[in-house]
């Protein structure tokens, strides 16, 4: 496994811009393209390591197309009884 240095926002061939944060969550929920990129991805979630209003989970994100996976441990934090995802680091898989 690796960091990937590779840029996302370049991910495109176009160079992508975001002028606020709302355009940021915007792009990472519903229909943005950042979500739909990542959830056309076979996802396998691994067990979470809970610390009382905290947790860590390993999700693989498999892009089979391309032979690739990309390993992200996800920070979650507890906010009104629903688990909300608070810090993510990427780790791509060699080839």
């Amino acid at each position: 496994m690796k960091t990937t240095s590779e840029d996302y926002a370049l991910g495109g061939g176009e160079a992508r811009v975001w002028n606020n944060p709302q355009q940021i969550l915007d792009d990472l929920t519903d229909a943005g393209l950042t979500k739909q990129r990542w959830f056309s991805f076979q996802r396998i979630v691994n067990d979470a390591e809970v610390f009382g209003e905290t947790a860590a989970v390993e999700v693989t994100f498999v892009d089979k197309a391309n032979s690739r996976g990309y390993r992200t441990k996800f920070g979650l934090h507890m906010v009104n009884d629903r688990w909300k995802i608070y810090s993510f680091k990427t780790v791509q898989s060699e080839k």
